[in-house]
């Protein structure tokens, strides 16, 4: 499974979240300007697509075990 393209972008509620083993794939903007985002953990992601979370100005934690490719 993959989390699209602008899925969860301009979220200005989302705080933090945690995707299980069964996403492959981040697109394109899926969290671009989610603005209180602080908190990523990512089991299991291999891809994460270009901009996936630009605008992000309060991450701090960010977990990815098992990443292979990061976009532009």
């Amino acid at each position: 499974d993959d989390i699209p393209n602008g899925t969860m972008s301009i979220a200005p509620n989302l705080k933090k979240i945690h995707i299980s083993k069964g996403v492959k794939s981040i697109g394109d903007c899926a969290f671009l300007e989610a603005v209180n985002l602080e908190k990523v953990e990512i089991s299991g992601v291999e891809i994460i697509c270009s901009r996936s979370f630009q605008g992000c100005t309060k991450l701090t934690v960010l977990k990815f075990p098992g990443l292979k490719s990061v976009g532009e």
